[in-house]
């Protein structure tokens, strides 16, 4: 056997953690949901604070 050769409790690792990586899919949907609503809040509030010194500054 060679040493690169894919052994069945590689083959067994492998699967076990593609099955654990499908558990917490909706973990991760939900954390990548709500990384875009907070970079969405933080593009506002910049939005408002250049406003803000637009204003400030025609003003």
């Amino acid at each position: 056997m060679h040493a690169h050769a894919v052994t069945y409790d590689a083959l067994r690792r492998s699967r076990r953690r593609a099955f654990f990586l499908t558990r917490t899919t909706q973990q991760v949907k939900s954390l990548t949901l709500l990384r875009e609503i907070l970079r969405a809040a933080v593009a506002l509030g910049g939005l408002i604070a250049w406003g803000g010194l637009a204003v400030l500054l025609a003003g």
